[in-house]
């Protein structure tokens, strides 16, 4: 890569940073008590219980439907049930990693 491109591609991402900025501190924005999506952790937090939540059910489904025999796919019963137990998984180690730093910032001095 050349060294013009670089300076470019540098000065593009500065500014793109301020952009941000200007949008963020604008008082405008927070007077009208918008909050920007991404930086709302509950949304983020609930949709992701939600689809860990609705694989399992769908496993749940797909498994009954099997034992019962009212289906023959015992693959994608099976399939089903590893995606929810390693979402399950995936989330557990989210949360736990959560209270990990929680712990942390309790621990640091004031």
């Amino acid at each position: 890569m050349e060294i013009n491109t670089i300076g470019t591609l540098e000065n593009s991402i500065i500014n793109k940073i301020d952009n941000y900025k200007v949008i963020l501190n604008n008082d405008e924005f927070r007077s009208n008590g918008v909050t920007p999506n991404y930086l709302n952790i509950s949304n983020g937090l609930s949709s992701v219980l939600s689809s860990v939540n609705n694989l399992q059910e769908a496993a749940s489904t797909k498994v009954t439907a099997v034992e019962l025999g009212q289906s023959d796919d015992l693959i994608g019963a099976t399939i089903a049930n590893q995606k929810a137990s390693l979402s399950f998984d995936m989330l557990m180690q989210v949360r736990n990693k959560m209270v990990s730093n929680f712990n942390d910032i309790f621990k640091m001095p004031v």
